[in-house]
């Protein structure tokens, strides 16, 4: 007995039908692998990352990488592109730390010592897996530093002494004795002289807070008091 035959519309649907199955056999094959994380990279502290170095001094700088994948840092570089370091100084990571990505990999990079002066400059990190890092994120964005010579800031140091404690005292007599001769002029440069000290304190604290421990700063401090109380007391 033949069949009746399949209606109009049922036609023209098969070969949708037949695409559709197709499709969801593919489907069922498996599904696409899932695209790898892309890794970080984040500053520890602010002491791994100053903003004044020693000019010529060795500097440790400090980024913690972290692949939520666990794939680990393959290539790690730092680049100072800045004028003082010529056409750009490329530096490789000195250490990896062992610990697990996901958790964070502390680099570490060892500069012997950096010119004086600006240093504008960024690191790059490529993973196992081969997606690349870059800190800070934005390439618009670097980490910007200054490298000071500890020579120059004595110098500084130096010239601010004698200005405060030489110049303006007897600036400070002269100006006294011509304005009242019956007076004691003396006495109005001991005050120039206390002022002097006091600027010559400001000057330290200014000049060598970044660079030298509290105990140092302490010690200087507590000599420019003792002479502040030394000039006092003179009778």
């Amino acid at each position: 007995m033949p069949h009746p035959p399949l209606p109009v519309n049922f036609a023209l649907k098969a070969p949708f039908f037949v695409c559709a199955a197709a499709l969801l056999a593919l489907i069922g094959l498996g599904s696409p692998p899932a695209l790898a994380a892309a890794p970080t990279l984040s500053q520890i502290s602010e002491d791994d990352l100053p903003k004044v170095v020693r000019a010529g001094q060795k500097v440790t700088l400090r980024l913690r990488f972290v692949d939520a994948d666990g794939d680990r840092p393959r290539k790690a570089v730092f680049i100072d592109q800045s004028a003082s370091a010529s056409s750009g100084v490329t530096t490789a990571a000195t250490r990896t730390s062992p610990d697990n990505p996901k958790d964070g990999v502390v680099l570490e990079w060892d500069i012997n010592g950096f010119e004086q002066g600006q240093h504008k400059t960024r690191f790059e990190v490529i993973g196992s897996d081969g997606n690349t890092v870059r800190f800070p994120v934005n390439k618009e964005d670097f980490y910007e530093f200054t490298a000071e010579s500890v020579v120059n800031k004595w110098i500084t140091m130096g010239g601010g002494m004698v200005v405060g404690l030489v110049f303006v005292p007897f600036l400070v007599y002269v100006l006294a004795r011509s304005i009242n001769r019956r007076g004691d002029p003396s006495r109005a440069a001991r005050i120039g002289l206390l002022f002097g000290i006091l600027a010559c304190l400001a000057l330290f604290i200014f000049l060598f807070q970044s660079f030298y421990s509290p105990l140092i700063l302490g010690i200087g401090i507590v000599a420019g008091l003792a002479l502040l109380v030394l000039v006092l007391t003179r009778r």
